[in-house]
């Protein structure tokens, strides 16, 4: 016994005045040491997860558009989200989906969106009002008044353009910098082939009857003096114009003008439309498949909530009429032989049914897709198949960010709380 005894006095012997040896005091500090290194556990492991899941959801956002393969754009998205950072179109990209306007407050202006979503703004700084971009029907080429003074067709697949320095913005102060003055607030149409673009324009001399442009990506420039809107192409060497005929004699309001590249009138179309209809016309109302079939036009005259009346491009007779339109001023797009309008932040065909779904922080009131891209697949992301049309999908990168502010903090609290208790045992000791 004295052999045992002795080590265990002098073990005793060695532990602090401070210590003292009760097992429910030691029992009671292990199981706090044992919650805080679970509660340390279970943060990192909730830390990391929303770090994943935030890369997965921000990051695709982010970053610049990756470069083509050589193909065209390859569907559309199911949504488009609010993009985390704001950034300009660069010159290379892969093929884009659609273009659309942003009306808000803080933002506004055309920008562009890819078939994932992501979203990218074209820059048109100090132009006077609203020029829409356009997209070839592959979504590889960008038309669109680049500033003020120069209108641009830019191949994105090849990061180089095609420069128009004689067609300006509408300033009076323009008048001797160009020839031209691209018309604001106007769809332009590209040729079935992607190599020509049909833009509303004016001449700046009084005595010029121009009404539009054909440019070509190769540089060449057509101009044609056919009356009306333009609205798109029958084939690769015909253009439709839509003339309003309200103000002449005869039982038909309107008539297509189908014109030939040389600005030849190859025929007209009289169109089976109701009157009031005519006289409501603009530019955004009128649209040509892209099979050259069919005219889709948009009945502006019930203040946002009329038809769209798709008509033969062939002999003008009615050929549908939906009632489910409810968009503002943008052109008709097209998924196969049906038209699809924006309406309400969506881009929906004119029965209604959902094509393509904006962010309301996005403020898109208008859309106008590749006729290439609707006729592609829909790409719904990660976050519209975990939830749905819930308030995750629009909002998982927030929440996120949110979970891992509110995690940092929690961590904070707990370090301090235990450095705090530290200072206290040392204290009394």
């Amino acid at each position: 016994m004295s052999e045992l005894r002795d080590p265990l006095d002098d073990l005793l012997t060695e532990i602090p005045a401070y210590v003292v040896p009760d097992a429910r005091t030691a029992w009671a500090a292990g199981a706090r040491r044992r919650t805080r290194r679970r509660l340390g556990v279970v943060a990192a492991v909730v830390a990391v997860v929303a770090l994943v899941a935030g890369a997965v959801t921000w990051l695709p956002r982010a970053i610049e558009p990756q470069p083509a393969d050589g193909e065209g754009v390859g569907g559309y998205p199911a949504r488009v989200l609010s993009p985390a950072v704001d950034r300009e179109l660069p010159m290379s990209s892969a093929p884009l989906a659609m273009v659309y306007r942003r009306n808000g407050h803080d933002v506004s202006g055309w920008w562009v969106a890819d078939a994932q979503g992501r979203s990218w703004e074209v820059s048109q700084p100090d132009v006077i009002d609203s020029y829409p971009p356009s997209l070839s029907p592959d979504g590889t080429k960008i038309a669109y008044l680049a500033n003020p003074t120069m209108f641009m067709i830019r191949d994105l697949t090849e990061a180089n353009g095609t420069q128009f320095e004689t067609i300006t913005d509408g300033a009076m102060t323009r008048e001797d910098q160009g020839e031209w003055w691209a018309g604001s607030q106007t769809p332009s149409f590209w040729s079935p082939d992607g190599s020509r673009v049909l833009v509303r324009a004016s001449g700046w001399s009084r005595d010029d009857r121009t009404t539009a442009l054909v440019l070509g990506v190769d540089g060449t420039l057509t101009p044609l003096e056919t009356p009306g809107f333009p609205a798109g192409w029958v084939d690769d060497e015909t253009v439709a114009f839509v003339v309003d005929r309200t103000s002449e004699d005869g039982d038909q309001p309107a008539e297509l003008r189908l014109v030939g590249t040389d600005g030849e009138v190859e025929r007209t179309v009289a169109l089976d439309l109701p009157k009031r209809v005519a006289v409501w016309f603009s530019q955004w109302d009128v649209s040509v498949s892209p099979d050259g079939d069919r005219l889709a036009v948009v009945d502006s005259a019930t203040s946002g909530t009329g038809a769209v009346f798709v008509l033969s491009v062939s002999d003008g007779s009615r050929l549908d009429r939906s009632e489910t339109y409810g968009g503002g001023s943008c052109s008709p797009s097209w998924q196969g032989s049906q038209p699809v309008v924006t309406r309400t932040g969506s881009l929906v065909t004119a029965a209604g049914e959902v094509v393509t779904d904006f962010d309301s922080r996005l403020d898109a009131d208008c859309v106008m897709a590749a006729s290439d891209a609707l006729a592609g697949e829909r790409h719904v992301g990660l976050a519209q198949r975990w939830f749905g049309d819930g308030w995750l999908a629009f909002h998982l990168r927030d929440a996120v960010a949110y979970a891992i502010g509110g995690l940092t903090l929690i961590g904070v609290v707990l370090l301090l709380v235990r450095r705090n208790r530290r200072s206290r045992a040392h204290r009394l000791g």
